[in-house]
């Protein structure tokens, strides 16, 4: 006779079997994930809207000034120039001269524009052409005197490069 031989089935034996899918361990992880950016969003800073205007078209049947375009040249030393006349010189931290000349300059503009708008009116505009030598505080301090005449169509000239 032969003897059947019979397997013992091991119930809950470790290693046997599939488990299946744990839904366990999943949700742990995404509990790690949600407060991983949840601790990010924290951390991030919006950034301060910038009011630009951008050039457009002109007006119809509106009255436009001419636009006049002054150069402030900051030498390499630190020499202040208008119009490629000397201002202020190197030694003059808060540019009394360059100050007065465009307190003077905005007076002048001013009545010739009714209506002056918000981008400094009377169609003055200012470029600054540093020179590459000179020191940051210098412009920085053109930008200032600029700021404190009310005056905000700035531009900065740039060399050009090799092309």
């Amino acid at each position: 006779m032969r003897r059947r031989r019979h397997r013992r089935a091991r119930s809950g034996a470790p290693g046997d079997g599939d488990p299946g899918f744990q839904i366990a361990p999943m949700i742990d992880v995404v509990f790690v994930v949600l407060v991983f950016f949840m601790a990010l969003a924290a951390q991030i800073r919006v950034e301060r809207d910038l009011s630009l205007r951008l050039p457009g078209l002109a007006q119809p049947g509106g009255k436009a000034l001419p636009d006049e375009e002054h150069v402030v040249s900051v030498g390499s030393a630190g020499e202040i120039r208008f119009n490629d006349e000397p201002c202020d010189g190197p030694e003059s931290l808060d540019l009394p001269g360059l100050r007065a000349l465009l307190a003077r300059l905005r007076g002048v503009l001013a009545p010739l524009d009714p209506a002056p708008g918000p981008d400094g009116g009377a169609g003055l505009a200012v470029v600054i052409a540093s020179d590459p030598e000179s020191r940051y505080e210098r412009t920085i301090a053109v930008l200032d005197a600029l700021a404190a005449a009310g005056i905000q169509r700035v531009s900065l000239a740039g060399e050009e490069g090799p092309e």
